[in-house]
């Protein structure tokens, strides 16, 4: 996991997001990113969002499900949460989705 702050509080999660994965493919322009559908929170925080990173000519990190989501400090500082999930394979990652999926609804 890593931890962005987030000095605009004008930006929102996707427009994070957009440019975030903007940045990753243009380090990996042979790889491909897909959108999946967000895991919503029980603390009540905004949904995460979600991706899948294809990425087979990086042996380590071939197959990866990323989220973003934003948390705040006591102090009312903004930051977007990056969890993600590393696999060799895509079935490593299917078979793994719904423990992290879980782990995502209680943060």
């Amino acid at each position: 996991m890593q931890v962005f702050y987030q000095p605009d509080k004008a930006q929102t999660l996707a427009d994070f997001a957009r440019l975030s994965n903007a940045r990753w493919l243009a380090a990996n322009p042979k790889a491909k990113i897909s959108e999946l559908p967000p895991v919503e929170r029980s603390n009540g925080k905004p949904p995460f969002l979600r991706f899948a990173f294809e990425n087979p000519s990086k042996a380590q990190q071939a197959f990866e499900v990323g989220a973003l989501g934003v948390d705040s400090d006591k102090d009312g500082n903004g930051f977007v949460l990056d969890v993600v999930m590393t696999g060799n394979s895509k079935a490593a990652l299917d078979h793994a989705d719904a423990a992290y999926a879980a782990f995502l609804r209680a943060h």
